[in-house]
């Protein structure tokens, strides 16, 4: 007996993916929280070679699924969110018309950032939990999602490139010093001014 397995499109996410997708991995959280307000990491914050290859792998990676525009599985969502309410039957000559506003409102988002905003709907996450969100509705909470991702992918890019931050140098110090010196300004005596 042959078992013929098919493969998922190369941009749909797998499921360590859209894990990524929902939330950070706590080590890179962590990092970002110590990250200082000049993009640098604190001393002795160490991030290895294969990390940051790592960290953009995962960036790219998460870029390569936000261009993923399946138009058959969003048709499988909506009509899966309009089966899932009851009462909120569509009589069989408007299916057309609101399968046409879907596509129009979700025609430039991701196909997982339609199932994942499908997902939350469902869940309570966002939108009323008794009826099935309409075509503007879906698009906000697909947005949302993209957002959040877009920011994930911002952060991992940004932790990649961060330059641990080193102690000053007393040579360093002293210059600095010297500049700060350098630079005052005399306070001004209100009895000298007229």
């Amino acid at each position: 007996m042959t078992i013929v397995q098919f493969r998922q499109p190369a941009t749909q996410p797998t499921a360590t993916e859209l894990a990524l997708i929902r939330s950070l991995p706590e080590a890179y959280v962590t990092l970002l929280g110590k990250m200082q307000p000049d993009g640098r990491l604190p001393e002795k914050t160490e991030i290895t070679a294969s990390s940051r290859t790592q960290m953009l792998e995962e960036a790219n990676r998460l870029q390569e699924i936000m261009a993923d525009r399946r138009p058959a599985a969003l048709t499988k969502t909506v009509m899966f969110l309009q089966s899932v309410f009851p009462g909120q039957g569509v009589p069989a000559e408007a299916v057309d018309m609101l399968m046409m506003a879907y596509d129009m409102a979700m025609e430039d988002v991701p196909t997982w950032a339609a199932e994942e905003a499908a997902r939350r709907w469902l869940s309570g996450k966002c939108g009323p939990k008794t009826f099935a969100p309409t075509p503007p509705e879906l698009r906000c909470a697909a947005d949302d999602v993209v957002l959040i991702t877009k920011g994930k992918i911002a952060s991992l890019r940004w932790l990649a490139k961060a330059e641990v931050a080193t102690e000053p140098t007393p040579e360093q110090l002293a210059r600095a010093a010297s500049l700060a010196n350098f630079i005052k300004v005399k306070p001004i005596d209100e009895s000298e001014v007229s």
